[in-house]
């Protein structure tokens, strides 16, 4: 006799779960925006990953994002409050100090964001998609390729920081990463990083060892070191993953969840080791103090409770939609054109006096960027819109896995930097890095008489 199984217990026993836990993050101070928000980031990640298994996916990539950057560092600062304490003082960024009512305003622009998000991805019919790439078979070609893209990028390594010991330092020591002459050369230097990121992941294809592809990007994270920027080892690391991997778990909502709740401790950890290599202190090693560390260093929420109140008092004014307009000047480097408008986080830093007048990138993540650029009028509109464009966007991909990963690193650094401008540009260049490889790199594995 076939067993029977209580699918109304199968069905009710998550949402019984989820009602413990919101009450037992309400019970620890965390606050109703921020619990809601998570419910939300949680109930869409579920459901996209019950139609698809692909953790490729860059809408569910979107609300994990949302969880990971904004909503934990949120709920850490929550409870800081929730402990007695009436401010919130950032160890990262100087002057930035915030209140509780404050931060409420910011998790409350954030969840009606995250919700209008939400709507046309949740409204969309299930987008089932096979897996494999395209049928395109990789050219020896591709190895110089790599090779010529990685010297590229060595070579202006060395120009911009003079010699290998210098690089050296600027891993180890942030406090050099402040040099004028270096940041002049980001651009073409991210664009050649990129370029030897897609050429590393297309001649990863020719190999059958995983160990083998993973080394392949090894030089590439090697030389994003220098300029210690953390989206764009993200984004490589994304790449590399995806040619060494299938990313296709029984259980993708379980394995990102788990993977969501240990970056924090385990992000912070790693830099507490470093620390302690630099300057033999690691301070504290506890949950807590690992948690608070990644809220130190994860500022969106801060940074935009910041902005919100300087916007208030008059410090600062809406962007109008400038930001979007900027988007064809960003591919002229900073080389070539010295007085080059900065961007969105580092105007903002200047206008509201933090760091003591350094130059200094100060994210307010997307909903953030879409709040000053089109005012609270448009905020609600241009949330629809990036909703409506990431389930247009899914649904009519095509089976490209490269792509996809692109895409999927490019809603993660939107979300988290906010800069719609400057992400738009970089996601750009990964695309035609992308699109010229395919073309010179790569062929159709069948002729056009359909003769291998």
């Amino acid at each position: 006799m076939p067993a029977i199984h209580d699918s109304g217990t199968a069905t009710a026993l998550p949402w019984a779960v989820a009602f413990i836990a919101a009450i037992a993050a309400l019970a620890i101070g965390i606050s109703v925006p921020t619990v809601l928000t998570m419910a939300i980031c949680i109930a869409l990640m579920a459901r996209l990953y019950r139609d698809s298994t692909d953790l490729l996916d860059f809408r569910a990539a979107f609300f994990l994002a949302v969880f990971v950057f904004i909503a934990v560092p949120a709920a850490t600062i929550d409870t800081w409050f929730h402990a007695g304490n009436y401010y919130w003082v950032s160890r990262l960024i100087r002057n930035l100090t915030i209140s509780q009512p404050e931060v409420q305003i910011a998790e409350t622009l954030v969840l009606c964001g995250t919700a209008v998000v939400a709507v046309p991805i949740w409204l969309q019919q299930p987008v089932v998609r096979t897996l494999e790439s395209s049928a395109r078979a990789v050219l020896p070609r591709i190895w110089l390729f790599y090779a010529g893209f990685v010297s590229a990028s060595l070579l202006l390594l060395l120009i911009q920081y003079g010699s290998l010991m210098k690089i050296v330092l600027f891993i180890i020591s942030p406090t050099m990463r402040a040099d004028t002459a270096a940041r002049s050369f980001s651009g073409l230097s991210g664009m050649l990083l990129f370029f030897s990121a897609v050429s590393a992941y297309y001649a990863a294809q020719r190999l059958r060892s995983r160990g083998a592809r993973l080394l392949l990007f090894l030089p590439v994270m090697l030389l994003v070191l220098p300029a210690g920027n953390r989206g764009s080892l993200l984004s490589i690391g994304l790449i590399a993953a995806t040619a060494a991997f299938a990313l296709t778990p029984a259980r993708p909502l379980l394995w990102t969840l788990t993977a969501a709740l240990l970056l924090p401790p385990v992000a912070s950890g790693l830099f507490r080791l470093r620390r302690l290599a630099v300057i033999s202190d690691a301070g504290e090693f506890s949950i807590g103090a690992l948690y608070s560390d990644f809220a130190g260093e994860s500022l969106m929420l801060p940074t935009l409770a910041y902005a919100l109140k300087a916007l208030r008092e008059g410090i600062v004014d809406f962007a109008y939609g400038m930001d979007l307009l900027l988007f064809p000047l960003w591919y002229v480097p900073r080389l070539i054109w010295p007085g080059k408008p900065m961007p969105l986080d580092f105007r903002l830093n200047s206008a509201m006096g933090l760091n003591e007048g350094d130059v200094f990138g100060t994210p307010i993540s997307i909903f953030g960027g879409l709040y000053f650029n089109f005012t609270l009028w448009g905020y609600i509109p241009m949330c629809a819109a990036l909703g409506a464009l990431l389930a247009v966007l899914y649904s009519r991909l095509e089976h490209d896995r490269l792509l996809k990963v692109l895409l999927l690193t490019f809603v993660v650094d939107l979300v988290r930097v906010g800069d719609i401008s400057r992400e738009l540009t970089t996601v750009s260049l990964a695309l035609v890095a992308a699109f010229v490889l395919r073309a010179f790199a790569t062929r159709d594995e069948l002729g056009p008489a359909g003769v291998a």
